[in-house]
């Protein structure tokens, strides 16, 4: 069963609602280092499973915790109690249902669900505004809007179909806001006007707009942000991906941290197309961004295609947005050259052709 913003219905909530009001334990689970969006949608969510079953059980379950701009926001906005609840919860055991909410792939969820979902153990609903998302298949339901700007905005026609947002914490509905303008970019990213009057509707009914530009302006960078973005800048290779008067940048860099900053450093820098590689322990991790330009000129969800591609072809789960998507590959040692050959195949089985214009360091840096 699935909703969409377009075309909502109150017999699909009545049902979502009958399934909540019989469940005592539910999870909600979200993407790895969960930036606004994911926060404002699992924590309405919660909210909004309180106000249907005041007696079920709630925990969260958020792999490797926050952005930095998620936890200033939350600890300015509720405080560290709440703050310290997030950091420190984990989906345990066994739960009537699972709330995935702003993820894509499985690879994008901590390991104790996403086997859980490989196995079929448990029920999940999936909300989600992703133009890949590879995880509502087999999903009970879905709150599925690829059209949405964010799941922020999903979130707010689910409560607003309710009638319960003016019931809601004023904060909140701020955060919510804070999801909105936050995938978005500040609402130069709008995929239909009706963005706008869930923002109306929104600030009519406490949201503070002002707060949240504030709370979204980040007037310093942390030293070690820094030292990745410039890491990431050093290392970095340059790629030209041409085909006939079609022209494009593309930069590939590795770096351990700060993904998103490091790539923004690229993009600004001018990289039609940007792609960070992160080492870890337990996995290998693709973050992919696409300029306004390439998505324009080329007419596809580059980001989300190619990180759909990465992952299917190396076994791991990717997906995302047109202009930003990620990969998590399960094998921690894969072949890195393996991950470059993929991104030239892609771009080449087009036609277009890729010529290297710098090699960098960060082949080497990723080995």
């Amino acid at each position: 069963m699935s909703l969409r913003e377009d075309m909502v219905q109150n017999e699909v909530v009545d049902e979502f609602l009958k399934v909540i009001k019989h469940c005592k334990r539910i999870c909600l689970a979200t993407h790895r280092n969960a930036d606004p969006d994911a926060i404002a949608s699992i924590l309405t969510m919660s909210e909004l499973i309180k106000y249907v079953n005041n007696n079920c059980y709630i925990e969260y379950d958020i792999p490797e915790g926050l952005e930095l701009p998620s936890k200033e926001i939350i600890l300015k906005l509720f405080g560290e109690e709440l703050l310290n609840k997030l950091l420190s919860s984990k989906c345990v055991g066994s739960y009537d249902l699972v709330i995935i909410l702003d993820t894509a792939s499985k690879g994008q969820l901590s390991s104790h669900i996403s086997e859980s979902i490989v196995n079929n153990d448990i029920r999940y609903v999936v909300v989600d505004h992703h133009e890949i998302n590879n995880l509502i298949s087999n999903a009970l339901m879905i709150f599925y809007d690829p059209h949405a700007s964010s799941t922020s905005e999903i979130i707010a026609n689910v409560i607003s179909k309710l009638g319960i947002m003016n019931k809601l914490n004023k904060n909140l509905l701020t955060l919510l806001l804070i999801g909105i303008l936050y995938d978005t970019k500040f609402l130069r990213i709008v995929r239909r006007c009706s963005v706008f009057k869930i923002i109306h509707d929104l600030v009519l009914n406490g949201a503070d707009y002002l707060k949240s530009i504030s709370l979204l302006s980040r007037k310093e960078i942390p030293y070690s942000e820094r030292v990745a973005r410039l890491r990431a800048a050093s290392r970095a290779g340059i790629y030209l991906i041409s085909k006939g008067e079609e022209n494009y940048l593309m930069a590939i860099t590795c770096i351990g941290a700060f993904e998103s900053s490091a790539l923004k450093v690229l993009q600004d820098a001018g990289a039609d197309i940007s792609v960070a590689i992160c080492r870890r322990k337990e996995f290998t991790r693709v973050t992919l961004r696409a300029s306004k330009n390439v998505l324009d000129n080329i007419g596809k969800p580059i980001a989300a295609e190619l990180a759909n591609f990465i992952g299917k072809e190396l076994g791991g789960s990717g997906g995302g947005h047109a202009s930003a998507a990620g990969v998590v590959l399960n094998n921690s040692k894969v072949d890195i050259s393996m991950i470059f050959n993929l991104i030239k195949k892609y771009f080449i089985r087009d036609g277009y052709s890729f010529r290297v214009l710098e090699e960098g360091r960060w082949l080497k840096e990723c080995e």
